[in-house]
């Protein structure tokens, strides 16, 4: 372990001690203890609130079997008030209604976050929130019970996200963090973060049977010991579909899901997490908007789920372990401990730009991650009494260390060629492999304070330190975020906020080392105002908030041509809207709207346009979740037309999808059947500005500069799946 990381552990572990001892002090003897715990489902470092225990039956699995509990109170249920009018946690209710074409539509369920495929079902989404378009995770922190998911000098992208390896079933609360403003998040979470929580158990044994349109079939096993006190559950499923491409995907996935703990004695809990996922696929790639758009009669043109280059695709895996200590160490004490272990694999085949590099063999590329990444998380949490004013302080340790091997070839239909240019020409294959060492040691520390019932403050600040190692090269650097939250409740049912505080994201490794520290950690300074307001018994749900984001310059590594670049500062602002209607205990709806700007701050001469940033998103629903066993959702979601280049030339035109989802069950039989895109609408999942060239489609003239045009991945067409499943 590197001196630096050593050093800070150390500080952090005497702060840690000192602290409590000092906190101990000060708490007096006669104070009512507390009943408020940290969430033991999260991991450390996960909640911004303090939750009630997991294993304690909340409204959210009570509305499922007693029409006494409305379902549509569980959206953002929790022990003590959320401290941003966007940020909140999403619990059961709203995720069994929804359906899951693949894994990473778990994120939908996320007010403002848009998500994109445009390479088969094997390759991490393209992520959009507050107008950011964050590509595969550089500016969304995801994480699983507090474990990141997000990779860092990535051979596909800085912050690469994959969710595939999830189980949909097994999460049973996400919990959303939007803005800079969270001392628990630190790299990546410059536009918001999102944590999955699996749940402690499930309640029953359960197989289940889905098939559909394009050959899409999924099977699926869950074995449990059920609500004791030592738990342990194991999921299992495999899938595979065709897509709607004339190429088929071939998609073939696997996921393996273990979770156990163990009550060591009154307040304290060991867990333990095991997950291993496969996967392998061919995808259509992105095709030129030039070709769809002639004619059928014309040769050069293309059918819409054609494709050019039929060998892009790839395989993935995935295995992790994490082992996790919670305890209770006093009324006014508790301590969580997360360590982790990731082992991770992706070869990835892509073709951009078609025939402009290489007119013989075609210009695709190959990418290829192999690494392994663990850490530590621990949070410490205190909380006293100082007169009538009530304190929660939390110190946190964040410890990550990933070691990767990242490669870059020239290929020709997944073969490797022997050199990375045009056949003949220097350099040799591979273009770039490099070995990178990446470390990231945080601790933070935050004050919640409640003066008066009306009136919280949560005052923090959180301090990063980097270590790259990229072959024979090192480079370090460090930043510090404060952070503030303040919330003011002027009547029950109706809350204030005011959030405030500085984010980042790391650049890869590579860029770091050849700019020699230069751009590594460029800052965001985020702010919002926003409010809640709970009428009719909280039948009605409201909220709103107005927020901003600056984001300094910064070098971004290229990885799809093994280069750096720079970037100008940018300023984004915006709104989110949120709704929600009880219309019965067991129906509600549900709707959000996002409206963001973003430009650069200085112009350009382009009207400091920054393409593909999202303006205009949201998604309204109506939902069942019956006690009788019935439950569904008619759902619509939408993206506005923004534009594809930074001059506006080209628009990234949006969208309008109508999905619709229902089940039955009776006694240990269910039925369900889900209708994605019952229009029938003809979408653009995924859009790009692109500069490419197809020799005998394309004009000569352009063989050397190529032809600047959206590229885009088709949006599926109208399918249905219906699943079987028994319990027992």
């Amino acid at each position: 372990m590197p001196r630096s990381v050593r050093t800070s552990v150390a500080l952090v572990l005497l702060l840690t001690g000192a602290l409590a001892r000092a906190r101990s002090a000060m708490t007096s003897d006669d104070a009512a203890p507390s009943t408020e715990v940290s969430d033991t489902s999260s991991g450390a470092a996960a909640a911004p609130v303090e939750s009630a225990p997991a294993d304690v039956p909340d409204a959210a699995s009570a509305a499922a079997v007693d029409p006494t509990v409305p379902a549509y109170q569980t959206t953002v249920e929790a022990a003590a008030p959320t401290s941003s009018a966007s940020s909140g946690s999403i619990r059961e209710p709203d995720l069994l209604v929804r359906p899951y074409a693949t894994p990473e539509d778990l994120l939908r369920v996320v007010p403002g976050l848009v998500i994109a495929q445009h390479q088969g079902g094997g390759k991490a989404d393209q992520l959009f929130l507050r107008g950011f378009d964050a590509d595969h995770g550089t500016d969304v922190a995801l994480s699983i019970d507090g474990i990141p998911i997000n990779l860092p000098s990535h051979a596909h992208g800085q912050g690469y996200a994959d969710v595939h390896f999830l189980i949909p079933e097994a999460i049973d609360r996400v919990d959303v963090f939007k803005g800079p403003y969270w001392v628990e998040v630190g790299d990546f979470a410059t536009a918001g973060a999102v944590n999955l929580r699996t749940r402690r158990t499930f309640a029953e044994n359960s197989v289940a049977a889905t098939y559909g349109s394009f050959q899409t079939w999924r099977a699926l096993g869950v074995a449990t010991t059920g609500a004791t006190e030592n738990s342990a559950w194991l999921a299992a499923d495999v899938a595979g579909t065709q897509g709607p491409f004339l190429t088929g995907e071939d998609l073939r996935r696997y996921t393996v899901f273990l979770k156990a703990s163990w009550q060591l004695a009154p307040g304290t809990r060991l867990g333990v997490i095991g997950s291993a996922y496969g996967s392998e696929w061919r995808s259509s790639g992105q095709i030129p908007q030039r070709f769809v758009d002639l004619p059928a009669s014309d040769p050069a043109h293309l059918d819409r789920f054609g494709s050019i280059d039929p060998t892009e695709g790839g395989n993935t895996q995935r295995q992790m372990l994490a082992l996790t200590l919670e305890s209770r160490l006093s009324d006014a004490d508790d301590v969580n401990v997360t360590a982790y272990a990731v082992h991770y694999h992706l070869d990835l085949f892509n073709d951009f730009t078609f025939q402009l590099l290489d007119k013989e063999n075609f210009d695709e590329i190959e990418q290829t991650d192999a690494r392994i990444y663990g850490g530590l998380n621990a949070t410490y949490r205190h909380r006293a009494f100082l007169g009538s004013v009530r304190t929660v302080t939390t110190l946190g340790l964040q410890i990550r260390g990933d070691s990767t091997t990242v490669g870059l070839w020239h290929a020709k239909q997944r073969v490797r060629l022997a050199t990375c240019a045009p056949v003949g020409e220097a350099p040799l294959n591979p273009c770039t492999l490099d070995d990178v060492v990446q470390w990231d040691v945080a601790a933070f520390l935050q004050e919640d304070v409640r003066f008066t019932p009306w009136l919280r403050v949560l005052l923090g600040v959180r301090g990063d330190l980097f270590r790259w190692h990229v072959d024979d090269r090192t480079v370090e650097a460090g930043i510090v975020n404060p952070k503030l939250q303040a919330i003011l409740t002027p009547h029950t049912g109706w809350e204030l906020y005011l959030d405030a505080g500085g984010g980042f994201h790391s650049n890869d490794a590579r860029a770091v080392v050849a700019q020699n520290g230069s751009g590594a950690l460029p800052r965001a300074w985020g702010a919002e105002v926003g409010t809640r307001l709970s009428l009719f018994d909280h039948r009605l749900e409201l909220a709103a908030a107005l927020w901003g984001i600056h984001l300094q310059s910064e070098l971004v590594f290229v990885a799809d041509e093994g280069t750096t670049q720079a970037s100008a500062a940018t300023d984004r602002y915006g709104v989110d809207l949120e709704a929600r209607l009880g219309i019965l205990p067991w129906m509600w709806a549900d709707f959000d709207l996002t409206l963001a700007h973003a430009a650069y701050t200085q112009d350009q001469g382009n009207g400091n346009a920054v393409a593909l940033a999202p303006t205009f998103t949201g998604q309204a629903g109506l939902n069942v979740l019956h006690p009788a066993g019935l439950r569904g959702r008619v759902g619509a979601r939408w993206v506005g037309d923004r534009p594809a280049t930074q001059d506006g030339r080209l628009t990234a035109q949006g969208y309008f999808v109508v999905d619709v989802s229902a089940a039955y069950r009776w006694r240990f039989v269910e039925i369900g059947l889900v209708v994605e895109n019952v229009l029938n609408s003809t979408w653009r999942e995924a859009q790009f500005a692109s500069t490419s060239y197809v020799v005998g489609r394309d004009d000569p003239r352009y063989a050397v500069s190529g032809r600047e045009d959206v590229h885009f991945t088709p949006g599926t067409p109208i399918s249905v799946r219906a699943t079987v499943a028994a319990y027992f």
